[in-house]
């Protein structure tokens, strides 16, 4: 039997907009701090994952839930 290995590719999703990898190898929170330059409530947002599809490892920025007042 041979086993092939297939390499992780990293993505993260924003209100439904799939953002690539910018930093391959960087931590997570690297890739927050790149990530919220560009959409700035990523920087309070929590990471949800990694999921698995195919070859990717999908992570979600979703915002944390808050009580005003």
């Amino acid at each position: 039997m041979v086993m092939l290995a297939k390499q992780l590719v990293r993505v993260w999703f924003y209100n439904g907009v799939r953002l690539e990898d910018p930093l391959p190898g960087a931590d997570l929170d690297e890739v927050r701090r790149f990530h919220s330059a560009m959409y700035s409530p990523i920087s309070t947002a929590k990471v949800d994952g990694p999921d698995y599809q195919g070859n990717e490892e999908v992570y979600t920025y979703s915002m944390r839930g808050g009580v005003n007042g």
